[in-house]
């Protein structure tokens, strides 16, 4: 007894055990009746039930008001994923052009090599391959892991009619327009720099394709010619994520868009003063975007679809025969590897990797021992 006054803990193994087994916290995470003295202190005090203030928010009023015990929205910007373009830029379109000689280079593990396969998905995956560059992907990881912020975005907005005023300067007003975007506006992506600069070299071979298609200096393929189709377009697909990184919160996306503006003038500023420059640590580059989408499950699906595109084995059908989702737990472990899939029932960002990577990683981590086959690491989820 004198020794619990003294605060003196018992050294006796049994005594410990007997100790901790009498501790509710330890044993069940709670003291017994806790939560119903909560919910009652809570009630007592106007905030309400703490486990259930969401839905009593939605279900009725807080006539008391103090305020519901909800936390802010603490939702996470997410990913901004840029698709391919379909440039061509095969040898016979751009020989001619000086500024696209470095692109002609034979190098596979080159950065030119590498930006030419990523503008040029077509060719590049029959006669210029990059090992820098996954053919299947349908976007461009180079952009997609570097963005910094990405701002222009409109909030929708509805125009209205008001009447003149009567008599008694009294009028009417009603809705008078669309409130869907169709209209043209700018979007800034901002970069972070890399060694090399290709992040400005990307731009700048992309915005000048795009000029000398309209010179006529180079031609599209036929079958973009015959479809009337802008080559050197792109499409930004914003999603914002959940805590966990798991979910997709909201998805945005122009109808389509293409740079307008690199960053390379800014690589030749000179400072005497600086030894190092710093005018290109970020990349700016201004898209021209036409229209905006804003929470339409449509582009869930067309999300889906260019991926599949780009990767036929991501197809329904197919996708579960060759590849496989990682579980949360193991997300880190296959970084920078994998197709992302948006689940249109559950809106969980889906990450698909091919059963014999996961088996080869499997085999050579061994602090996770007994974990030899695919499902155990990956459950497929239908």
């Amino acid at each position: 007894m004198a020794d619990d006054l003294l605060g003196i803990k018992p050294t006796d193994p049994l005594e410990i055990k007997q100790q901790q087994d009498n501790d509710l916290v330890a044993t069940t995470g709670s003291i017994l009746g806790a939560e119903d003295a909560l919910r009652a202190i809570a009630q007592s005090s106007g905030y309400g039930d703490i486990k259930t203030a969401m839905t009593a928010m939605f279900l009725g009023h807080n006539h008391r008001g103090p305020g519901n015990p909800i936390p802010m929205n603490n939702e996470q910007y997410g990913m901004t994923f840029f698709t391919r373009p379909r440039l061509n830029l095969s040898y016979d379109n751009i020989k001619h052009i000086r500024k696209f000689t470095p692109l002609l280079t034979d190098n596979q593990d080159s950065i030119a090599r590498a930006l030419r396969a990523y503008l040029d998905p077509d060719g590049s995956r029959l006669y210029y391959p990059s090992r820098l560059v996954d053919p299947l992907n349908a976007f461009i990881p180079l952009l997609d892991n570097n963005v910094i912020t990405v701002t222009g975005w409109p909030d929708p907005y509805v125009d209205t009619y008001t009447s003149k005023e009567g008599l008694y300067k009294e009028q009417w007003s009603m809705v008078d327009g669309f409130a869907d975007i169709n209209g043209v506006l700018s979007l800034t992506a901002n970069f972070r720099n890399l060694p090399k600069d290709p992040i400005t070299y990307l731009f700048h071979i992309w915005t000048r394709y795009a000029a000398y298609v309209h010179e006529g200096r180079i031609d599209p393929r036929p079958d973009s010619i015959l479809e009337n189709e802008i080559d050197y377009n792109t499409r930004p697909y914003r999603l914002t994520l959940d805590p966990t990184r798991q979910y997709v919160e909201h998805i945005a996306a122009p109808i389509a868009a293409f740079p307008k503006s690199d960053s390379t003038g800014a690589i030749f500023n000179y400072n005497e003063d600086k030894p190092i420059s710093r005018e290109v640590d970020q990349v700016s580059c201004e898209f021209q975007a036409m229209g905006m989408i804003y929470h339409d499950p449509i582009l869930i699906q067309e999300f889906n679809d260019c991926v599949c595109m780009f990767n036929p084995n991501m197809f329904d059908g197919v996708r579960e025969k060759v590849y496989s989702p990682i579980s949360a737990a193991y997300k880190p472990i296959f970084v920078n590897v994998g197709y992302p899939r948006i689940n249109p029932y559950t809106s969980e960002l889906e990450w698909w990797v091919a059963k014999d990577a996961i088996k080869a990683v499997i085999r050579n981590v061994q602090k996770y021992p007994g974990m030899d086959d695919v499902s155990s690491i990956s459950p497929i989820r239908r």
